[in-house]
């Protein structure tokens, strides 16, 4: 008799966890499928502003302007597309579990980017002194940054958002995994439907907050390459209002969706308003 080809299963093999990630994206492009198009339309129009005031700053540059250097905010927004993208690939595929370690970063990456506009210098110094092994020039996200936000301003809703962010993605009972070869037959009344809700939540705030940080930081530097005069050359202004306008209505739209999570849309917000506070 000819030996099986099949190992025999006593739970699910990596086969199997295949096709049911396939069965499960089918599902959460149609269940979520609302949150998800919001979510990617803010991803786009932020690439293409992003990619407006990245030619504008370049131009700014290349002819000699002012321009104040930032290599952590740089860092920041460059790496955004890279981070939605793998959130989008992650989440679409009910890997709610692995875009939460992402989702952490890349909070971590904003508030560290936008306080190194307003701090002495030394965040950008640690950044660029940083070492793959060494630990001397770390950056600690408490210590450095919001112990000392905390002198002039309220922060207790980032520093919650923090907690949690760390609890989802560090080895705790909340940054589990829940199979997802058992969720297939009913999302909508299973512990997948609500985490996998709840970190697209998380992902737009992250996007709103990103928003803030591009038009404040690369939008105002970014102006006035063409010498000052009061005309639009290359047609920026009108195409950077226009994404502008996108943007706030697409935010506009995923907080009129997800209305009757009160809770949830009052956390958010009020992140997203701690992170527009001015900080220096």
């Amino acid at each position: 008799m000819k030996p099986s080809k099949r190992l025999p299963s006593e739970g699910y093999n990596l086969g199997e966890l295949y096709g049911q990630t396939v069965k499960n994206k089918r599902i959460i492009k149609k269940v979520f499928h609302p949150k998800i198009s919001l979510i990617k339309n803010l991803v786009n129009y932020q690439l293409l502003l992003t990619q407006i005031y990245f030619r504008n700053i370049n131009l700014k540059d290349f002819m000699g302007l002012a321009y104040k250097k930032n290599t952590v905010v740089n860092n920041a927004l460059v790496m955004q597309p890279e981070i939605s993208h793998s959130l989008i690939v992650l989440l679409e595929n009910s890997f709610y579990g692995s875009s939460r370690v992402l989702l952490r970063q890349f909070f971590e990456y904003l508030i560290i980017g936008k306080f190194s506009e307003f701090d002495n210098g030394s965040i950008i110094q640690k950044w660029e002194n940083k070492t793959e092994t060494g630990r001397e020039f770390d950056i600690s996200l408490t210590n450095d940054i919001l112990n000392k936000i905390k002198n002039n301003r309220d922060v207790s809703q980032i520093e919650s958002t923090w907690r949690i962010l760390s609890t989802l993605s560090h080895p705790t009972k909340y940054a589990q995994q829940i199979p997802t070869y058992l969720s297939s037959e009913d999302w909508m009344n299973n512990v997948n439907f609500s985490n996998t809700h709840y970190t697209l939540d998380l992902f737009f705030m992250l996007l709103c907050m990103n928003y803030h940080l591009l038009i404040s930081n690369w939008g105002k530097k970014s102006r006035g390459w063409y010498f000052g005069y009061h005309r639009d050359p290359m047609n920026s202004w009108v195409r950077e209002n226009f994404l502008k306008d996108k943007i706030k209505i697409t935010i506009k739209e995923y907080f009129e969706y997800n209305k009757r999570y009160k809770k949830i849309n009052k956390d958010l917000k009020k992140t997203i308003f701690q992170y527009r506070q001015n900080w220096s």
